[in-house]
């Protein structure tokens, strides 16, 4: 149950991480998955049909829902553990749980039934069994990396070297002319633009949403004009993707083929336009370059040697010769040709001053985005440090304010152990993260019903000096009552399963972090 409620007027930096969910819970499971799906589903159907001598192979549908049942109920599983506080040990391998039971147990039970009338049901059920598995591990493996690229780079490397396993047996099932060669040319043709555009939108995901989940942590405003564009178009990319794939599952061949006539007689008028107008352009430019041959072949007569003696013998002029027609034609063809050129110049100068005028902001935005985020705060610290004198002194500050809570809090932890305490070189997300890892298995969960958690109250202690220390905003009168509330609470419970043995050595006294109360 959660106690306080923020007032609507208090704007903090959650709008930023809701606007990214839809990303992490939608976008990226479903392209990863649609990846992931066109590989496993050619590796199956060759295995059950020329392996195991079956003819139905599971659908591209039944593994696409298996990968994303389990990632989704990973994900569920995850944040479930997070708002009661459970901490599992990341070291282990497979954290299996009671959840993953009933999980299984449920995609075994769905699978059995809607694959209970294919033939060679024992192999089917085999084969689901051991893509069951894998799925369940898949979903706990993606869910701890987050938004790590490296998941996603190695499957599409798999995925592309079961695609070309595939095709190369393709090709010996197209040379062997028997009734059991495998031809699996019409799936590669339908299945390679999916796996390859899927897997290229997935990773484009997985990068976007990290950028904004830095920016969101980084509390920097989310409008990136050049991120937003690239998000929209990926957005209706992954949409047209979908549906193409979903039609090519579910339509009938001569339904798909009536739907895309239009298209292709559209896509063949576009092609045969484009065709002519570059052999209209062949052929002016071998037009001007025959004209401007004969035109220096009369600019200069005696280059041609048969013609030497005949043009000797000839009289002097003592008038140049009248301006014909050809030259003026070639006049008039260098002269547009050179208008072409200039307002083709032209243009590229507009275009790439615009571009140098609004490509500052957003290069240094892609060069932070390939920089490590521990080196970009790192850097960031120093500058605030050179910028800014450091006195040893603490600003003085409320009583009942949040950062007088979080220096206590910060004291009480330095002066119980010394691994407790908050590193100079630490954000407050980041001693809040840590806290609660070494922390979690010391305290027992509160029995009471009515009493908040103590990750919600570090949690909501930390974002309200979040908000005064670096926001500027004060805290709103209602989340001072719940802070002056449970802040003790929780420093108690801290007093009481903390306990340290003694320590020999000497106690310092305590030194605010340099991020956070040095100024």
């Amino acid at each position: 149950m959660r106690l306080f409620k923020p007032a609507l007027t208090d704007r903090t930096t959650l709008p930023a991480h809701i606007a990214s969910r839809w990303i992490e819970i939608l976008a990226i499971p479903l392209t990863s998955a649609l990846m992931e799906t066109q590989a496993l589903f050619l590796l199956i159907s060759l295995f059950t049909t020329q392996i195991m001598g079956t003819v139905d192979a599971i659908g591209t549908n039944s593994i696409l829902c298996i990968l994303l049942f389990f990632h989704w109920w990973a994900m569920w599983r995850e944040a479930r553990n997070q708002r009661r506080g459970i901490q599992i040990d990341p070291t282990r391998r497979f954290p299996f749980t009671s959840v993953d039971v009933v999980a299984i147990v449920l995609a075994l039970a769905v699978f059995g039934v809607t694959h209970i009338s294919d033939e060679g049901y024992l192999v089917t059920v085999l084969v689901g069994i051991v893509l069951i598995g894998w799925a369940w591990k898949r979903g706990i493996d993606r869910t701890r990396a987050g938004y790590d690229e490296d998941h996603i780079i190695l499957w599409f490397k798999i995925g592309f070297g079961i695609l070309l396993f595939i095709m190369f047996f393709s090709l010996l099932g197209k040379a062997d002319h028997t009734d059991n060669a495998f031809d699996a040319s019409d799936q590669l043709l339908r299945n390679l633009p999916i796996f390859f555009l899927s897997g290229f939108i997935a990773l484009s995901y997985t990068r976007i949403a990290a950028i904004r989940q830095e920016r969101e942590r980084q509390q920097l405003p989310l409008k990136m004009a050049g991120t937003n564009r690239w998000l929209t178009t990926l957005t209706i990319t992954w949409i047209l993707l979908i549906l193409a794939s979903i039609g090519t599952e579910f339509l009938p061949a001569a339904l798909l083929i009536t739907l895309l006539t239009p298209l292709w007689l559209v896509s063949g008028f576009l092609i045969q336009i484009l065709f002519t107008v570059l052999g209209w352009l062949t052929y002016l430019i071998a037009l001007g370059l025959a004209l401007l041959i004969a035109l220096l072949a009369r600019l200069f007569p005696g280059g041609s040697i048969s013609q030497g003696p005949a043009k000797l013998s000839r009289p002097p002029a003592s008038t140049p010769p009248p301006v014909d027609n050809l030259s003026v034609l070639i006049f008039h063809i260098l002269l547009v040709i050179a208008a072409i050129a200039l307002l083709i110049g032209l243009a590229m100068y507009v275009q790439k001053h615009r571009r140098r005028s609004k490509g500052d902001m957003q290069e240094e935005e892609e060069i932070r985005e390939g920089l490590n985020a521990a080196q970009i705060r790192k850097e960031r610290r120093q500058q605030r440090q050179q910028s800014q004198p450091t006195t040893g002194a603490l600003i003085e500050a409320d009583p009942d304010s949040a950062r007088a809570r979080y220096r206590a809090f910060l004291r009480t932890m330095a002066e119980k152990d010394e691994h407790l305490a908050r590193q100079p070189d630490e954000t407050p997300a980041e001693y809040q993260q840590r806290f609660l890892i070494e922390t979690g298995y010391k305290l027992p969960a509160a029995t009471e019903e009515d009493v908040p958690t103590d990750a919600t109250i570090l949690t909501s202690l930390t974002q309200a000096y979040t908000r005064e220390r670096y926001g500027g905003r004060q805290t709103q009168p209602e989340q001072r009552q719940y802070l002056h509330q449970w802040v003790p609470h929780l420093l108690q419970r801290l007093s009481a399963y903390l306990a340290v043995t003694p320590k020999t050595i000497t106690h310092r006294p305590y030194q605010a972090s340099r991020w956070g109360e040095d100024e």
